[in-house]
């Protein structure tokens, strides 16, 4: 996860870093600070003139944004950036004494109440969280999605289910039996606390009762049911000449065990074209059952842009760009979130990414 961290004044700076060391202890999170122009002397950091620029610019380049200033300048920044609660990045605010960490936007799909939590818990403030189904104690079907990694579709019925949750009626919630690792991810649900049942869609009655259903498969719109789709998993990656498939498998094992998820998951591998020739890599796709897509310089470079991902003077000069592990997986994905940042696990590099 990448994420970053807004400061207005000299004591934001000083929590700023704080902040982003909470965030870092996690191996799979990176964090950088922004902190206004002559505000701080601190190593590390990144110096901003205009708060609504900087915003605007890097939006859609973090997962969460944390401000440590006042709420109304985070709104007004963020005002006319916003597009869905499907695809806006978490939005906390802080004030610069810590004494409440505030979920503003994305609470659940962008994670930003689970963020809040974490921080408040770290930094020992007072949680804000106003979202009608926590401060209830009702585990929303959307929140349910964000913590599986599952899309959700139509965003219309997200409010009608979570406004049935909170007068009390039953969601039902059913697991399409053709979906691979249907079993895990009912056994997921099932941590959480959510009856959840694997059946024969075809089978389920259509007396109107409110659902969710999980599936691979699109389909068409009904009122009252919510649906679930597992978010692509692509794991980007790239090696020395000649590495073993057995050194691959395990650094792409030890990356996927980083973010909690099974290697078994991953639905697709992307690396640059110069590797399409590669043995082990080749071998691996094949092992795992999934395809390996190979892009070109020019191809990487967009994503290089777009996304700001840092770039390696020894990778460029070896391959012609500065970053494949994280641009490639990129590639694979329209709107894809990066869950690991690159990470080098001996002669291989990898990088996880999802759809938003």
């Amino acid at each position: 996860m990448h994420y970053g961290i807004f400061a207005a004044t000299s004591k934001g700076a000083e929590l700023a870093l704080q902040v982003r060391d909470v965030l870092c202890a996690d191996i799979a999170a990176e964090a950088d600070v922004f902190v206004k122009k002559g505000k701080t002397d601190a190593g590390g950091v990144l110096e901003y003139e205009r708060l609504s620029e900087l915003v605007k610019a890097v939006f859609y380049q973090y997962d969460g944004l944390i401000f440590i200033m006042a709420t109304g300048i985070v709104v007004r920044s963020i005002a006319k950036l916003m597009v869905s609660k499907l695809q806006d990045p978490a939005i906390v605010v802080m004030d610069e004494n810590a004494k409440h960490v505030i979920s503003l936007l994305s609470g659940h799909m962008g994670g930003a109440n689970a963020l809040t939590r974490k921080l408040a818990l770290a930094l020992d403030s007072d949680p804000v969280i106003t979202t009608a189904t926590d401060i209830n104690d009702q585990f929303a079907p959307d929140a349910l999605a964000a913590e599986l990694g599952l899309k959700v579709y139509p965003k219309d019925s997200i409010k009608i289910l979570n406004s049935a949750m909170l007068e009390g009626k039953k969601i039902r919630h059913y697991i399409d039996k053709t979906m691979p690792r249907a079993e895990l991810i009912c056994q997921r649900m099932w941590d959480k606390g959510v009856d959840a049942k694997i059946v024969n869609l075809e089978s389920i009655p259509n007396d109107g009762e409110l659902k969710t259903i999980l599936s691979n498969r699109i389909f068409e719109p009904k009122e009252g049911v919510l649906y679930l789709r597992p978010r692509k998993l692509v794991a980007g990656m790239g090696c020395r000449r000649g590495t073993s498939i057995d050194m691959l498998y395990n650094a792409l094992e030890m990356a996927c065990h980083t973010i909690g998820r099974e290697i078994t998951e991953l639905d697709m591998l992307a690396s640059i074209n110069v590797k399409s020739d590669e043995k082990g890599l080749l071998t691996l796709a094949e092992k795992l059952g999934v395809e390996i897509r190979f892009f070109d310089q020019e191809e990487l470079l967009v994503q290089i842009e777009k996304h700001g991902l840092s770039t390696s003077n020894f990778v460029e000069a070896n391959v012609g760009v500065g970053n494949v592990a994280e641009a490639s997986a990129l590639c694979c994905v329209e709107n894809g979130q990066i869950l690991m940042r690159k990470m080098r696990y001996g002669k291989a590099t990898v990088a996880l990414i999802w759809e938003r």
